[in-house]
């Protein structure tokens, strides 16, 4: 790097010896030589200025594209954390209705059950869908819209999955939300055999109490597959946001670092310059003076 600055105490080439002032130059008719003060090599100051600029912008971008993939990690795991209580609502209310079934035997019971339930099944349909090489994004919709939550979360809901399912608190998310969507397909098994036992076998007392103990084990198992993956995304996204601001503050000292050197260089520039002029002048003064 380099900026070009006026040197008087040198002249260029061509002198046997070198002249002590800025006079001696003068009278000779030699030019001024420059000196460079080294950043950018021997580029010119507009085009170290330039170069600085650029940096200065390319750093400005970066942070803008860090500050978005962030605040769009934070909307997913918001979403999710969203998600997850609509589905621990759903998967309550369906074995809450489907108890209930299992003592009053009535149409309406198993109906509100099958709509509590669709809430996880609905989410599990679109995990499942997001875990294939290529997924049909529409299916991924209609699942996740099914479980309650808003069309206009899905994209980052998606993306938040196919990108980082794998990847630190995402993927151990992922993998407690395979968990407890697993006791879910028992607990719909459940409620089939619950069903068959009362449409089919008169319900029978013996079958309904173990059928009733089965749901109990689920949802003994469900709560805390729960409560771990709220635990987990509300660490992950206070891990995420202390990240995003550190790495703020990192391009904010840079950004900060490269707005001085650049007006050190400008400022350093213009007073050897101005420096130099003004040697000149006064050196041609002189030199007319001893003329006359």
């Amino acid at each position: 790097m380099g900026i070009a600055i006026l040197h008087t105490p040198r002249c260029g080439a061509g002198t046997r010896r070198r002249p002590r002032c800025v006079r001696a130059c003068v009278r000779q008719g030699t030019p001024l030589r420059t000196r460079r003060f080294f950043l950018f090599g021997s580029l010119s100051l507009p085009r170290q200025l330039a170069l600085i600029v650029v940096l200065f912008i390319g750093i400005v971008v970066g942070l803008l594209c860090l500050a978005n993939a962030g605040l769009g990690i934070m909307s997913g795991v918001r979403a999710y954390v969203g998600a997850e209580g609509l589905w621990s609502k759903g998967q309550k209310e369906a074995i809450r209705h489907l108890l209930r079934y299992s003592g009053t035997h009535e149409q309406g019971d198993w109906e509100q059950y099958r709509r509590a339930v669709a809430v996880p099944l609905g989410d599990r349909r679109a995990r499942l869908e997001l875990d294939r090489a290529h997924p049909d994004m529409d299916v991924v919709l209609s699942g996740f819209v099914e479980g309650r939550n808003h069309a206009e979360d899905v994209p980052i809901m998606a993306m938040l999955v196919r990108r980082f399912q794998r990847v630190g608190f995402i993927g151990k998310a992922v993998s407690i939300w395979a968990s407890a969507d697993r006791d879910i397909e028992r607990l719909d098994v459940v409620a089939e055999h619950m069903r068959a036992a009362i449409t089919r076998d008169g319900a029978p007392p013996a079958r309904m109490h173990d059928l009733r103990r089965k749901l109990e084990i689920v949802d003994t198992r469900l709560m805390p597959l729960e409560d771990a993956f709220s635990a987990t995304l509300s660490d992950g996204a206070r891990a995420v946001r202390r990240i995003l601001f550190q790495t703020i503050l990192v391009f904010a000292a840079l950004l900060s670092s490269i707005a001085v050197l650049l007006s050190a260089m400008i400022v350093h520039y213009v007073r050897r310059n101005e420096e130099a002029r003004l040697s000149v002048e006064a050196a041609r003064e002189a030199e007319g003076r001893v003329s006359a």
